[in-house]
């Protein structure tokens, strides 16, 4: 899945909605790798960060401080957070799908305390080595109103959103295997055919003639219309059904793998890993909190 595909994902805006309502915190969802100009939130950006970016020295500096935060997330591929010159926290997740990471949500420009006179002092003085001249009666006024979120908070918001990270990339997956409403009949046709043989070997002359279709032409129309070839999609189709027998601490990685129609436990180690970017059995502990 790509980037532009994931932000029309409609969980993503839902995700971003509750998770600003229930911590105060916002977020953009942004491509990964280093940023080229400042982050913006928009309608919800922190007002002293809009006033006094407007400094081109002070922009400069909070990329440096977000390119550091979204390096260090891409590299963990977890949560991560940093403080800029003001004090203002950020945070930033990762959102993989398919086993790649796809997206960053980047947020915050929070206190995780109450800021005194004497820190909005040092602020005055590193804003005056960056060159800001303009009046400080507005820049003091939008500082002392930054949104506060105490650091236990902010902690626990920060576990939160790499569970929402997680539930994004999971279903963003699920809705590039599921029928659209502007897929041509006979692709919806084969993805029912799919669902409903999974447990079986799938060829594409098989799927093809299912919907009365050569080869090669419901392969031309099958990947333009879905982005995977045939291979790709039953794959991924059965990585879907095994994470949610996974779920069942009771049944067996080798059950669920034949349960999905993969032909060995190697095989599905292999598949399961390419998408999902870990083991089956690191999947399942993750999913129960435990380590693999």
């Amino acid at each position: 899945m790509t980037f532009e595909e994931l932000s029309r994902v409609p969980l993503v805006k839902e995700y971003q909605e509750a998770f600003r309502k229930a911590t105060g915190i916002a977020l953009r969802l942004v491509l990964p790798g280093i940023p080229m100009s400042r982050l913006s939130l928009g309608d919800h950006e922190n007002s002293f960060c809009a006033l006094v970016a407007k400094n081109p020295a002070v922009a400069a500096n909070c990329v440096k401080v977000e390119a550091d935060l979204q390096r260090r997330a891409a590299e963990n591929l977890t949560p991560q957070s940093s403080c800029c010159m003001a004090g203002l926290h950020l945070v930033a997740a990762p959102v993989v799908t398919g086993g790649k990471h796809t997206a960053t949500w980047v947020g915050g420009q929070v206190f995780q305390k109450k800021p005194t006179q004497q820190d909005f002092d040092c602020v005055v003085e590193e804003l005056g080595r960056l060159g800001v001249t303009q009046d400080l009666t507005a820049i003091k006024e939008a500082f002392f109103a930054g949104r506060l979120v105490p650091e236990e908070q902010f902690l626990a918001s920060m576990e939160l959103l790499r569970l929402f990270a997680q539930h994004l990339g999971e279903n963003a997956d699920r809705f590039r295997l599921l029928s659209q409403s502007d897929d041509p009949q006979c692709v919806i046709r084969a993805k029912e055919y799919i669902q409903a043989h999974i447990t079986e070997p799938l060829s594409l002359k098989q799927v093809a003639g299912a919907v009365n279709l050569s080869s090669s032409h419901f392969c031309r129309i099958f990947s333009e219309t879905t982005g995977f070839t045939l291979t790709e999609y039953v794959a991924r189709t059965r990585v879907e059904k095994a994470k949610a027998l996974l779920a069942d601490a009771s049944v067996r990685v080798s059950e669920v793998t034949f349960a999905v129609g993969f032909g060995s436990i190697s095989q599905f180690n292999t598949v399961f890993r390419k998408f999902v970017g870990m083991s089956p059995t690191q999947y399942r502990a993750g999913q129960r909190g435990e380590r693999a």
